[in-house]
């Protein structure tokens, strides 16, 4: 005589078997978003699960059904906010790398890298040097629309604003029409303040393109055109470099340092207490006085 088989384990066994192991993935990403509301709320749900396992209950699969349901509905708008912040972070980063290259073939071109403006022949700024690098974005027609012998504010000069490029652009839409939030970090020793602004092999030999920032964002409201950026020294409070694009749960700071690289400064470590000489040492390109262990995220603001 056979033994009776045993009947195979009802599908719906499976399926809450794996959305169990998902709620806890959930919960992991959830735990790396600072949202403990739904680690908690996924641990509950895979609790749940596992009791339907164990006991079969109709009772804890209706229970399970409706846990998932408010899990996946909850989770979802944390996830979708994640993935605008991380897409405009990208975007961010990569438009100021676009800049630093822009600056690098502006250096071949030149034989030495920018100054912060157009000058006229007194020294008094006239244009941004983001006007300057039009040509190396690959804007030359809106280049040869501006009078560089004009200011920025002249009466030819002026309607060109709302024509920014996309690359100065901030991507969020609390700005005007025109306006940016990328300048360039100046200061006593920086490379956009020398009389003649050094070459991209003099910053290597002094102390290293990836040691001296030259770009950053700031929180304030500039049009694009107009020669103003953020100014650092010592003495001075350091700029306010806050940028909150969509609705991020954390203002960041993007700088750009002269190799190349971007660094984030997240919001939360209040970016009202960064070190003003520290600052200064990073936009120094000849100062040879960043520490060898020197950490951005940590050691740029004061203890």
């Amino acid at each position: 005589m056979t033994e009776p088989i045993a009947p195979p384990p009802h599908k719906r066994h499976y399926l809450l078997g794996l959305l169990g192991i998902a709620s806890l993935c959930i919960c992991g990403y959830a735990f790396n978003l600072d949202n403990f509301g739904y680690v908690i709320l996924g641990l509950m749900l895979a609790g749940t699960v596992i009791l339907h396992l164990a006991f079969r209950s109709v009772l804890l699969t209706s229970l399970s059904i409706a846990a998932i349901f408010v899990f996946l509905l909850g989770i979802l708008p944390v996830y979708v906010t994640y993935i605008r912040e991380s897409a405009a972070r990208m975007t961010r980063a990569y438009n100021l790398r676009q800049l630093v290259r822009a600056f690098h073939a502006y250096d071949e071109h030149h034989k030495n890298l920018p100054r912060s403006a157009i000058l006229d022949q007194q020294g008094k700024p006239l244009l941004s040097w983001r006007v300057m690098m039009l040509p190396f974005v690959g804007e030359e027609l809106l280049y040869r629309q501006f009078k560089l012998d004009e200011p920025w504010n002249s009466e030819h000069n002026l309607p060109l604003i709302p024509l920014i490029p996309k690359i100065y652009q901030p991507f969020s839409t609390r700005f005007p029409l025109g306006h940016t939030h990328i300048v360039a970090l100046r200061g006593h020793g920086s490379i956009f303040d020398e009389v003649t602004p050094p070459s991209l092999a003099q910053v290597n030999a002094a102390d290293g393109s990836s040691n001296t920032a030259i770009l950053s964002e700031t929180a304030r409201f500039i049009p694009w055109t107009m020669p103003e950026d953020e100014v650092v020294h010592p003495a001075l409070p350091a700029p306010w470099l806050v940028f909150r694009d969509f609705e991020s749960r954390k203002p960041s700071a993007m700088i750009a340092f002269l190799d190349g690289a971007t660094r984030s400064l997240e919001g939360q470590y209040g970016l009202s207490v960064i070190d003003p000489q520290k600052l200064h040492w990073l936009v120094t390109w000849k100062g040879n006085d960043l520490p060898p262990s020197f950490e951005l995220d940590i050691d740029l603001f004061r203890k």
